[in-house]
């Protein structure tokens, strides 16, 4: 018999006894049965931000509860959802509005619905002075740009 010859009966045997060594130390294809993962306990938050006074409903206002937030849209409403359950402060803020903060409990598989009233306030800003000197100036012996 030559070296070639052994080689494919070799060959051949080991792709014939290959299935049953595998299937003899491979667990079966049965899968086994486990216990469902508990569902987390998460509920929703939605509402609608308006304007205290008018009622009108206030776009882009920014809504957290913890680390999550969203931010309303044109109609001032929004939902935050997979919240997990638990007692969380609500806060509001927008520009132009008084910042709003309310204690809210989030119920498992529950929607808690709100609705925000925003206050307007007015900001006051530092006062700007600017200051120059009289006089004509040649753009070579200013540091900074001049446009005419």
């Amino acid at each position: 018999m030559t070296s070639r010859c052994r080689s494919a009966i070799l060959a051949l045997c080991t792709f014939a006894l290959m299935p049953a060594a595998l299937a003899a130390a491979s667990p079966p294809l049965v899968p086994s049965y486990r216990e469902p993962a508990a569902a987390a306990a998460v509920g929703v938050v939605r509402g609608k931000v308006v304007v205290a006074t008018t009622k009108a409903p206030i776009a882009n206002a920014q809504v957290a509860i913890g680390i999550r937030s969203a931010i309303t849209n044109d109609a001032g409403t929004f939902s935050i959802t997979n919240i997990p359950a638990g007692n969380y402060t609500l806060q509001v803020r927008r520009i132009g509005y008084a910042p709003y903060s309310l204690a809210i409990t989030v119920t498992d598989g529950q929607t808690t619905e709100l609705a925000v009233e925003l206050t307007a306030r007015v900001m006051s800003l530092d006062q700007i002075v600017v200051t120059g000197t009289a006089g004509a100036a040649r753009r070579r012996e200013i540091g900074n740009s001049i446009s005419q």
